[in-house]
């Protein structure tokens, strides 16, 4: 029996009076260093403060961080290189909401690039002067029927490969369409 072990740092920003529909990125290192391969799932960690409670710029009394909202600061994640293929101990998947997971070996690195971009349209009055931390974090579970959907909230058998991981599987004599082992 192995053991489940993944380290992660990732840079963090902090921005104050941002453009609504600017983007930003940050980058980051995962590393499974323990003996089994892992599921990885990469969220979105930032945290707003804001200076005012609603669009009629009503000033927030003691402002507080609060988790954004998914859909205004949105993240996109690809390794540092900017080619899925470029670590043949990493394999991405994506799920219909367009989220991405990873599949690492054990002793795999993995150097990531996670983009960030301020959705204009959905950003009102209120989000005027607010502090925006940008970050990110990570959830892990063993490769394992029902641990990655308890753990990460997601069915693995609906996850596809991205086309790239395609090729790559193809190259190392795995199939196309293997399913994530559960």
């Amino acid at each position: 029996m192995g053991n489940l072990k993944i380290q992660a740092s990732f840079t963090e920003e902090t921005l104050t009076n941002y453009e609504p529909g600017t983007d930003t990125e940050i980058t980051g290192t995962i590393k499974n260093t323990g003996t089994i391969p892992a599921f990885v799932k990469v969220a979105n960690a930032s945290q707003i403060t804001f200076a005012y409670s609603d669009d009629k710029l009503t000033p927030v009394v003691a402002p507080q961080p609060e988790a954004v909202d998914p859909n205004v600061v949105k993240m996109s994640y690809a390794s540092q290189s900017g080619d899925y293929e470029d670590n043949a101990d990493v394999l991405w998947f994506v799920d219909a909401a367009g989220d991405r997971y990873l599949l690492m070996e054990a002793g795999a690195v993995l150097n990531i690039q996670i983009n960030v971009t301020f959705d204009g349209p959905l950003t009102a009055n209120q989000y005027m002067d607010a502090v925006i931390a940008v970050k990110a974090n990570i959830q892990a579970t063993q490769v394992i029927e029902g641990a990655i959907q308890s753990e990460c909230g997601v069915n693995a058998s609906t996850l596809e490969s991205l086309p790239l991981i395609t090729q790559a599987q193809n190259r190392l004599g795995r199939s196309a369409a293997t399913p994530i082992p559960r």
